[in-house]
C-alpha cells in the first residue's frame, strides 16, 4: 500500500467490516496537492532553501517522487503521476508569482529493480 487510492480502499474495507468503526463519521480528503495553503508552504520552504546557495537564481529545483515504484507511475489507472506533476506546476506557478524563475525537473526513481 503506497498510494492514497490503495490506502483509502483498505480503510473503507476496515470501516465497512468493523461494527464499531462503521458507526463513526468519516471524512476523506481525496487529495491535498492543490490546496492553496500547501502550495504556499512548499513555495516558502523552497525559497528558504534557495537562499542557502551562493547563486539562488541559478539553482535547479529538483523534485523527487521517492519511494513510489515506477510501475505505479507508469500505471495509467493510478493518479499519482498526474497529481505529482500538477502539484509541481502549481508550486512553480506560486514561485514564479513571487519573482522566482528557477528551472525545475522531476525524478521518478526506479524502486522496483
Amino acid at each position: 500500500m503506497s498510494t492514497t487510492g490503495s490506502s483509502i480502499r483498505v480503510l473503507r474495507e476496515m470501516f465497512r467490516d468493523d461494527s464499531y468503526l462503521s458507526r463513526l463519521p468519516v471524512a476523506i480528503i481525496q487529495s491535498w496537492y492543490q490546496r492553496e495553503g500547501y502550495l504556499k508552504s512548499m513555495a516558502d520552504l523552497i525559497e528558504k532553501e534557495l537562499q542557502t546557495f551562493s547563486n539562488p537564481e541559478e539553482t535547479m529545483i529538483f523534485f523527487s517522487a521517492h519511494g513510489v515504484p515506477v510501475s505505479y507511475v507508469e500505471d495509467a489507472s493510478d493518479p499519482y503521476r498526474d497529481q505529482m506533476e500538477d502539484c509541481i506546476f502549481l508550486i512553480m506557478q506560486e514561485l514564479n508569482s513571487r519573482g522566482n524563475k528557477n528551472e525545475n525537473c522531476i525524478y521518478y526513481p526506479r524502486t522496483d529493480l
